[in-house]
């Protein structure tokens, strides 16, 4: 299966929040995984061009999302 790694956009928060709930729900250890809210998840997608805080790539798969990667940049 081939990917294509590109940047998210705002529309893609619903499907970022419904993914973490995934895997929260489904692991046996759940004090091991610390999902993001929406809207720190929100504040890395800005316009979908610019954000302050970072930025989403996602790993696309057959029009799907397969996976995505947070960039934090901590403030000075």
């Amino acid at each position: 299966m081939e990917f294509e790694i590109v940047r998210a956009v705002p529309a893609d928060l619903e499907n970022f929040t419904q993914i973490m709930e995934t895997v929260a729900a489904g692991m046996e250890k759940r004090e091991w995984f610390v999902s993001d809210d929406r809207p720190y998840i929100k504040a890395h997608l800005g316009d979908g061009l610019t954000a302050d805080c970072g930025f989403i790539v996602k790993a696309v798969a057959e029009q799907e999302i397969a996976g995505f990667f947070m960039v934090d940049f901590p403030k000075m």
